[in-house]
Parts: structure tokens; C-alpha cells; sequence
């Protein structure tokens, strides 16, 4: 993160001055190339002006190792949590394949809803354990300029799904949050979190302890949990999955929980990756 400080005004040197945008505008009104560019990037996207159907033409879409996949795409339509969905379908491929089903979605909000909660206390216990370090300093600074991000990767996955299991998706759907989590619910968490973190540097400052603030985290965190299941609901704890195969034959699996149904019914030890 680059922090912009004020410093009071600045000299001639430092200005950005017309006769230095004078001079760009000739240099690029000189530049045949840059003109071209004017003229066919601001109606497409930079990938669509810049698409070369030659190059295309040379490297067909074949490939000598494909994966066989008979089932739906996903989408995650306006969240960041593209690890979860790209990790989730690799579980559920293996599903497919061991109950011999036409097609299986599990539930990446699901697995959000947790990653809400866990990401709201570690950024929390980060706030605590820098207590001694300066507001402008680059870790604080990291902390507060994303407090509760929705991206993340192949080993945080595996830390969810092994202490929370996973469900299938018509068990846990998607809400407008959870679809759209880039909008009001990443600016709420993090207004909310950015507040409490100054909250507790003030009291840290007056005389607060960490083992005093530790204890008032957990009012934080009832709140983050209460916006969250708010927005996107509140998980089953048990529930029952029913399905059709492929051969028309019907399974039922009652009152599970979602632990019980990855360590059963999953196929794929996310534990030895």
C-alpha cells in the first residue's frame, strides 16, 4: 500500500505543470501507433481491441490432456470468492463420479458465511498485537485498507472445509450478499471493523489491557456474526441430502451434518494436499 502523505505545498520542481501536459499531449498527438489507439480502444474493452485473429488462427483450441466434466458451470456472478468455487469443484467432480450423478453443486456461500466470521477475528487479533506499532505504519496500514476481504486461496480452503464440512447448495443458496458481496456487505464489515480497531488502539492508548480488549472482542464479533447471518443466512447445523442417479435410482441420507457429509460423502481428502 502507498501512503500519501500531505506535506504542505510544493515547489516548481514538484508541481505537474501544463507545459509538462503540453508537452505529453504533443508527444502522443506525434505517435501514429497511440493515434490508432484512440481511435479503437475507448467503445471495446482492451481485450477486445487488442484481440489478434491471426495469432488465433495459429493455436487452435486443442489440447492433448482434457478433463472429462459432464457438470453445470458455476458462477459467482459479483463475489471475489473465486477460490471457493474453483476448489469446490474439484470435490464435486469426484462426487459425481463416486454416486454417478448427472450433475452436483456445494454451497460456496456456505463456506463464505464461516470465512466472514474467521477473517472478522483474525483481523481483529492482528489489531491487538499491534498495538505497539505506529497508525501509519505498513501493517496497521495493511489491516485497515482491507479488513475483511473476500479473496483467498488453496490452503484457507482447506482450513474452512476441514473445521465447518460443506452442504450441498439447494441446502444453503445463495443470497443477494452472498452474489453480490463486492457491494454493501464488504463496505459494511469493513466500516464496522475499521471502527472497532480504533476503538480499541484509543482504550489500548488510556490504559486498556489486550487481555481487557480480547474480552470485549467478543461483542465485535456478535455483531459481525449478526450482519453477516443477516445478509446471508444462518447454516443448517443437520440436514437431509436426497438425490437422484443417473440409473433413476433414489438415495436418501438423513440428518447429517455438514462435517459428517465431507468426511462421508466427499471424496477427496482436502487434509493430504
Amino acid at each position: 500500500m502507498i501512503n500519501f502523505r500531505a506535506k504542505g505545498p510544493l515547489n516548481d520542481s514538484e508541481e505537474f505543470s501544463l507545459l509538462q501536459l503540453r508537452s505529453l499531449d504533443n508527444e502522443l498527438n506525434a505517435d501514429k501507433t497511440s493515434n490508432l489507439a484512440r481511435i479503437t480502444v475507448p467503445d471495446r474493452s482492451y481485450a477486445d481491441a487488442l484481440h489478434n485473429y491471426d495469432v488465433q488462427k495459429q493455436h487452435p483450441p486443442v489440447f492433448s490432456h482434457e478433463l472429462p466434466f459432464d457438470g453445470s458451470i458455476t458462477d459467482q456472478k459479483d463475489s471475489g470468492i473465486c477460490w471457493i468455487f474453483a476448489s469446490l469443484n474439484v470435490l464435486r467432480r469426484g462426487m459425481m463420479k463416486k454416486y454417478n450423478l448427472e450433475d452436483l453443486e456445494l454451497s460456496q456461500p456456505y463456506l463464505f458465511y464461516y470465512d466472514k466470521l474467521e477473517k472478522a477475528n483474525w483481523f481483529l487479533e492482528n489489531i491487538l498485537a499491534t498495538f505497539d506499532q505506529d497508525i501509519e505504519s505498513p501493517d496497521v496500514q495493511g489491516l485497515l485498507s482491507s479488513p475483511n476481504p473476500d479473496g483467498g486461496h488453496w490452503h484457507m480452503f482447506v482450513a474452512l472445509i476441514e473445521k465447518y464440512g460443506v452442504v450441498p447448495k439447494h441446502v444453503y443458496p445463495e443470497t443477494f450478499h452472498t452474489s453480490h458481496s463486492s457491494l454493501e456487505l464488504a463496505d459494511l464489515l469493513g466500516s464496522r471493523l475499521r471502527e472497532h480497531a480504533m476503538v480499541f488502539r484509543n482504550a489500548h492508548a488510556m490504559g486498556a489491557t489486550v487481555e481487557d480488549l480480547r474480552k470485549r472482542k467478543h461483542d465485535v464479533l456478535k455483531e459481525i456474526h449478526r450482519i453477516v447471518s443477516i445478509s446471508a443466512k444462518s447454516p443448517p447445523e443437520r440436514f437431509t441430502w436426497i438425490f437422484k442417479n443417473k440409473d433413476g435410482k433414489v438415495h436418501e441420507f438423513k440428518d447429517i451434518t455438514p462435517l459428517e457429509f465431507y468426511k462421508q460423502h466427499v471424496s477427496f481428502d482436502c487434509s493430504q494436499t
